[in-house]
């Protein structure tokens, strides 16, 4: 948040302050007749001002003070960098309340079993001897719709929060402690939301007996048959773009739903296509191929698949996007002081 107090030199001391953001000017005519602060309903304060940036302007005669108070991730005429947005944002998911948190997570965990089963019931059903339809067809209407709506809705999503949660470690507005506790949270949140999603999937029937449920049940055999290192270099490949999705998501307006989605849609829909792990999507995908009959048991769901991807998850989102692009922006910085 960024403030501007206005003070009036002569004849009397005459305190004033105004909201401040990028996209927003100070009506300077109704601050001078109003006599406090512009849109918020703020009276004349004799509290003393701050002492930060002071500027002087001259308002219909009369002298003016003008003290800016601001944050370091908003300053006046400053557009955020990438990095800044994703700190704040790191700053935001990590410091949320540990049961909204957990809701949070279950929801993104649901959104992602939705995008999972779209996969299924799109893809699953083309004729196999195209494969690379079905590929394209799979990410098209799969993972990148689940992706766009926990984007769009801000939840709470594991991968994701391994590039943002990250950064604002790295910017020192969220402690080490404070991420990992967010990040344990949201894990668990993501897998009850998956499984609860494989519940209303299973007794819905939408993949019973049919193409679909057998195009699961292949999906996820070819997911345990990797090994544990091939598994971990999967989802490092995997959340290195899902992270990117995200991170690209984020150049738009908080309410441009095209720009979000226009970010989000070519990495997820590759990443899809190329084979990756991405381990919140698998804990719908496996289970879900279990209840409908794969041959396969939660110890091995857990050490062939689960753990692995969310290793190489982790790696790439806090080392391949988060810290790179943070360190990236503080050398840029370093250069451009010198």
């Amino acid at each position: 948040m960024h403030r501007e107090y206005y003070q009036q030199e002569q004849p009397r001391v005459m305190e004033m302050q105004a909201s401040y953001n990028s996209s927003s000017v100070v009506d300077v005519d109704s601050l001078v007749q109003s006599g406090g602060a512009v849109g918020t309903g703020v009276s004349p304060s004799p509290t003393p001002l701050p002492p930060h940036d002071i500027e002087m302007r001259n308002l219909d005669g009369v002298q003016y003070k003008i003290v800016h108070e601001s944050n370091a991730y908003s300053t006046p005429g400053k557009v955020l960098t990438m990095v800044e947005k994703a700190a704040e944002a790191g700053k935001k998911k990590g410091n949320m309340p540990l049961v909204p948190m957990f809701i949070s997570a279950m929801l993104s965990g649901c959104f992602l079993g939705f995008g999972s089963c779209c996969i299924f019931r799109i893809g699953g059903v083309l004729p196999s001897s195209d494969e690379g339809f079905v590929r394209l067809v799979s990410g098209l209407f799969g993972l990148p719709i689940g992706l766009t709506m926990i984007a769009l809705c801000g939840t709470q999503l594991f991968t994701s929060n391994c590039a943002l949660l990250s950064v604002a470690v790295y910017k020192r507005v969220l402690t080490v402690g404070r991420a990992l506790l967010c990040q344990l949270i949201v894990f668990i949140g993501n897998l009850c939301g998956s499984l609860l999603f494989v519940f209303f999937i299973t007794y819905s029937e939408i993949l019973t007996d049919n193409a679909a449920g057998e195009a699961a049940i292949h999906l996820a055999e070819k997911k345990l048959s990797s090994s544990f290192g091939v598994a971990v270099l999967r989802g490092i490949l995997c959340n290195w773009f899902v992270c990117m999705a995200i991170w690209q998501s984020m150049v738009a307006k908080p309410e441009d739903v095209t720009g979000k989605a226009v970010g989000i849609y070519p990495s997820i829909m590759g990443f899809v296509a190329l084979g990756f792990e991405h381990s919140i999507a698998n804990m719908f995908i496996i289970p879900q191929a279990m209840v409908l009959g794969l041959d396969a048991t939660v110890g091995e769901f857990l050490a062939k698949n689960l753990v692995p991807a969310a290793i190489g998850n982790m790696l790439s989102g806090v080392f391949f996007v988060g810290l790179a692009f943070a360190v990236i922006d503080t050398l840029s910085d370093v250069k451009k002081r010198q």
